[in-house]
């Protein structure tokens, strides 16, 4: 959808899909100049789960990093990320036997990839805001 009637202060997710992710830089220059040429906000927020990491979880971190990396950079366009974690990585089935802090939805990272993934992020937001400091 490229046009609305509403919220001004809307976003773009992606989230990747049959085609392969699109967390990558060119994706992102490309989503945020179709943004640009359809007068929507220039606001991309990336999904690391779902289609962007295969729906694997081991995955994410790969996507985490790539996205952080393009946030120091200085991309400006993207706004947030979606993490899906939970205390324990991974999924399970409801049983008699459940493992606490285990997903039973979607496969999530662990506490200590989120951990890593949030010191990296807040990294990458830091660069971002210093070389905005220095133009």
């Amino acid at each position: 959808i490229l046009t609305t009637k509403g919220n001004d202060d809307c976003h773009l997710i992606l989230r990747g899909g049959s085609n392969g992710s699109n967390y990558d830089i060119e994706s992102v220059v490309k989503t945020v100049e179709t943004l640009d040429k359809s007068g929507l906000p220039l606001r991309v927020m990336i999904d690391a789960g779902n289609g962007n990491c295969n729906h694997d979880h081991a995955q994410m971190p790969q996507a985490i990093k790539n996205v952080a990396d393009q946030i120091a950079a200085g991309n400006t366009h993207i706004m947030g990320m979606m993490i899906e974690s939970n205390l324990v990585a991974g999924r399970q089935d409801i049983s008699e036997q459940m493992q606490f802090g285990q997903s039973i939805t979607d496969a999530c990272i662990g506490w200590d990839d989120t951990r890593k993934a949030l010191e990296q992020v807040a990294e990458a937001v830091s660069k971002r805001n210093a070389r905005a400091a220095t133009a």
